[in-house]
């Protein structure tokens, strides 16, 4: 068999066909196919940024929860406990005083713990947002009218003065601390971001003795 009848033989023209036609539809389809694949990583990639880019948002709004609730509750605190103890310290000029900053920015400050309360139901767990509400009901419905009743009475210097002042520091420093710690925990933000409220909050009996009746 000569090259002729090699190169003219209907064996050699199907194989150089298909390679002919491989080679062509390499050349058409690999740019498709890159391309699609370029698109599909493309689109991966958004997708992927965007939810990172959500979950970001999510964790500094979870931030932001945890430290401007515990501004208010700690202002709310500082606040009523100006009031507790000038009453039980029987200084009656500091004590109107105290009650009227009361009387003027305890609803701000109610307020203020509120709306941080609406944004925890929309970051948290419905436990933590229960003990959330928990921490504003205590203050408005009970402790508000405690303190109301007392300055009606005008309890200052007696003993039940005293008592309602050390019961004020000892149970709202704890449900405070609680609360704030629980929240940290939820948000896994715990790793020193709940101090123990403002420096001024020592205990009466730290560097200054609780009041006296005497």
């Amino acid at each position: 068999m000569t090259i002729v009848d090699v190169l003219t033989s209907t064996e050699f023209l199907q194989g150089l066909f298909l390679l002919v036609v491989t080679a062509v539809l390499t050349g058409l389809l690999v740019p498709v196919i890159k391309g699609r694949l370029d698109d599909r990583k493309y689109r991966d990639q958004k997708v992927f940024e965007s939810e990172l880019s959500r979950q970001e948002k999510v964790i500094d709004a979870q931030a932001a929860l945890l430290k401007d609730a515990s501004e208010a509750m700690w202002s709310f605190y500082l606040l009523s406990l100006k009031v507790t103890w000038y009453a039980a310290s029987g200084n009656e000029e500091r004590f109107d005083a105290a009650w009227q900053e009361w009387d003027e920015e305890s609803w701000l400050l109610f307020g203020r713990l509120r709306a941080e309360i609406s944004k925890a139901r929309r970051l948290t767990s419905p436990a933590v947002h229960a003990e959330l509400l928990n921490v504003h009901d205590t203050w408005f419905r009970r402790f508000s009218l405690e303190l109301e009743g007392m300055v009606r009475r005008r309890d200052i210097g007696t003993g039940e003065s005293v008592d309602f002042h050390n019961r004020t520091y000892r149970e709202n420093t704890k449900l405070i601390d609680d609360v704030l710690t629980r929240l940290a925990e939820e948000l896994r933000l715990n790793e020193g971001a709940v101090g123990s409220g403002p420096s001024s909050l020592s205990s009466p009996s730290a560097g200054k003795a609780t009041p006296s009746t005497n």
